[in-house]
């Protein structure tokens, strides 16, 4: 009779396991926040495909970070 109920045990253990693993799986990890330069290619891309719809997103982010790299000053990018 104890193996019995040893087993019962076991099966409610190894399903609330199962369970468990189940709701450690859904959680994320916290994002990280956006980088400054992150915050410049979105607020920027805005702008520019406002602009020029016609261009293509990949040359879009190409001028981006062209302009982000070579085209703004330390206190331009202080803003962000």
């Amino acid at each position: 009779m104890s193996r019995i109920g040893g087993s019962a045990s076991n099966s409610s253990t190894s399903e609330k396991i199962r369970v468990l693993e189940g709701q450690i799986a859904k959680l994320k990890l916290p994002e990280e926040p956006p980088s400054a330069e992150d915050i410049f290619k979105n607020k920027t891309f805005n702008e520019i495909k406002q602009k020029m719809p016609h261009l293509p997103s990949r040359e879009i982010f190409d001028l981006i970070v062209s302009k982000w790299k070579f085209g703004i000053s330390d206190k331009e990018r202080v803003e962000y």
